[in-house]
C-alpha cells in the first residue's frame, strides 16, 4: 500500500495556533497601550528638561533661585504649558501641565530644583509644586517619585 502524504494543516492544528496568537495578543495590547502612554510622557520630560537650564543660569548668575520667571515654551500636542514657581531663594519648581491623553489631561509633572554645593539639583516629582494633580505612578518614569 501507498502511504498519502498529508497535504497543508489540521483543523486541529489551526485551532491551536490561532489560540495561541489570541493568548498573545491578549498579553501584548495593554502592554502597548502603556507603553504608548509612557512615550507620551516623554515629550513632557523634554520640556521640563528644556525648562530648567534658564533657571539654573538665574541662579549661577543671582546667587538664588528667581522669584517668578516666565518660561519660554511652546505648547504642543501633550504639553500644556510649562510654568516655574519659586519656593525660596534655594527651592523652585518648573512644572509642567498635560492635555491631549484622557488619562493625563490636566495632570502635572514637576522638576524640584534645590540649591547645593552653589549647584542647582533637580528631582522629578509628579505633581505641582504642592502635590496636586499628579499622574498615575503607573506610566512615570522611573526617575520621578509619587507625592
Amino acid at each position: 500500500m501507498q502511504k498519502q502524504l498529508q497535504k497543508g494543516f489540521t483543523l486541529i492544528e489551526l485551532m491551536i495556533v490561532i489560540a495561541i496568537v489570541g493568548l498573545l495578543a491578549t498579553l501584548a495590547v495593554p502592554r502597548y497601550m502603556d507603553y504608548t502612554k509612557r512615550a507620551k510622557l516623554a515629550e513632557a520630560l523634554a520640556a521640563l528638561d528644556a525648562a530648567k537650564l534658564p533657571v539654573a543660569e538665574y541662579y549661577m548668575t543671582n546667587g538664588k533661585m528667581p522669584g517668578s520667571m516666565t518660561l519660554s515654551t511652546q505648547s504642543s500636542t501633550y504639553v500644556a504649558s510649562v510654568a516655574y514657581a519659586n519656593k525660596s531663594d534655594t527651592e523652585g519648581y518648573v512644572t509642567v501641565t498635560l492635555q491631549g491623553d484622557s488619562s493625563f489631561s490636566g495632570k502635572m509633572i514637576s522638576l524640584h530644583g534645590t540649591v547645593a554645593s552653589n549647584n542647582v539639583g533637580w528631582t522629578c516629582v509628579s505633581g505641582d509644586s504642592a502635590g496636586k494633580t499628579p499622574v498615575d505612578a503607573a506610566y512615570l518614569p522611573s526617575s520621578c517619585t509619587t507625592p
